[in-house]
């Protein structure tokens, strides 16, 4: 379930067009390789699947997953044929909402490179912000810039135990919570 949000597809500087966020979208080669600029606030009950490789500009808006069992608001997956890489800017927050279980913001999973360069990210309670748990390929979380927040404050970025070998964290900014 998604309520009736835009985002706005733009090719480098130019309008391409708009559509409705849905569970697909980011899966989708409309997106491929485009910004997704969001016009309205995004709420959601399930997570958006990033399989493509993009730029989304929050563009002063918030993407939110409210309870229902979700692990996270946006989940990355890649494959070694289609690595993703996912590109995030802009004002706007990505969180989700306390159900009782574990909820990140995004999660990582194998060969994804997330760049975050703006953007708020928080979660309640003991919950991780980013949470690497790419088993398979390599991924690479790099943070120029953003703020970072979990409820407790004791899982802001956290990587999966059996993850650390072929995954890493490049940090160069960013303020943590």
């Amino acid at each position: 379930y998604l309520t009736n949000t835009h985002a706005a597809f733009y090719d480098g500087e130019t309008l391409v067009g708009y559509a409705p966020i849905n569970t697909g979208l980011f899966a989708s080669s409309k997106v491929s390789g485009k910004t997704v600029k969001l016009t309205k606030d995004v709420a959601t009950s399930t997570y958006l699947n990033v399989t493509k490789s993009f730029t989304l500009d929050l563009n002063d808006h918030n993407i939110v997953c409210t309870p229902a069992k979700v692990d996270a608001t946006i989940y990355t997956k890649g494959t070694t044929s289609a690595p993703v890489e996912l590109t995030i800017k802009g004002e706007g927050k990505i969180s989700c909402a306390d159900h009782g279980e574990g909820c990140n913001a995004i999660q990582v999973g194998n060969y994804s490179t997330v760049n975050i360069e703006g953007g708020e990210f928080s979660v309640p309670g003991d919950n991780t912000t980013i949470y690497m748990l790419a088993t398979a390929g390599n991924s690479v979380v790099n943070i120029s810039g953003g703020k970072f927040e979990s409820g407790d404050g004791k899982y802001v970025l956290n990587m999966k135990d059996d993850c650390r070998d072929h995954n890493k964290f490049n940090v160069t900014d960013g303020t943590y919570v």
